[in-house]
């Protein structure tokens, strides 16, 4: 039987140990068959376009990006229901919320696809429970139909940098998927799925330092 689910893992090597019991905890709930993919020791842009061929092989409904220091949470413990969440959401594209590294909300607006920046972070208040439409999104936990990686043109992800400017490679996806797409898919942002992002400072949403599980 194909999983309807293919979960994409890109590693490095080691995960935190907050991560690895998410995993276990949070991926069973989802209540379709699924399963993992894991790349290691790749540049992320070539992890992410390695993971999701492999997924569209074994011919996968919907992909789901879980990085390794994004962990889902609910009332002060894990989010258990994180991924079924995202799932019965029935959106093309859904993410849940966090705050990244550099400080910013993961999610984005598109203010001009041939400026140096062409997107903006979008900061919201309160954002729990809430939902709204957005440009792009950080992929460190989003939910994609499969069938969007079909219609594009590969590489789906590319790092991108120049002198002038420099394009994460979930960025150009979405930039790519704006271009090609014509614009038709925008990317449903959860506030129902509040993730924070682990690191020597593990971050919740606004930025705010989170200290244990």
């Amino acid at each position: 039987m194909n999983p309807k689910l293919c979960i994409l893992i890109p590693n490095l090597g080691r995960v935190p140990i907050e991560w690895a019991i998410a995993l276990a905890k949070i991926s069973p709930a989802v209540g379709v068959p699924f399963k993992y993919y894991v790349s290691k020791h790749f540049r992320l842009d070539v992890a992410r376009e390695h993971l999701v061929r492999n997924a569209l092989a074994d011919g996968c409904e919907k992909v789901l990006f879980w990085d390794t220091d994004v962990v889902p949470v609910q009332d002060g413990d894990f989010d258990t229901w994180a991924i079924y969440k995202l799932w019965q959401a029935d959106y093309p594209i859904a993410t849940g919320l966090y705050w990244t590294k550099k400080g910013i909300p993961n999610i984005y607006a598109l203010v001009d696809e041939n400026s140096d920046k062409p997107f903006a972070p979008v900061y919201i208040d309160e954002p729990k429970g809430k939902a709204m439409m957005v440009d792009a999104a950080g992929l460190g936990f989003a939910l994609i139909d499969a069938e969007i990686f079909r219609r594009l043109s590969r590489p789906w992800f590319l790092y991108y940098v120049d002198d002038k400017k420099e394009i994460s490679e979930d960025l150009w996806f979405f930039l790519k998927l704006h271009r090609e797409m014509k614009g038709r898919f925008k990317v449903l942002a959860s506030g129902d799925v509040m993730c924070y992002h682990v690191g020597d400072l593990s971050l919740t949403w606004g930025g705010h330092v989170r200290l244990g599980p």
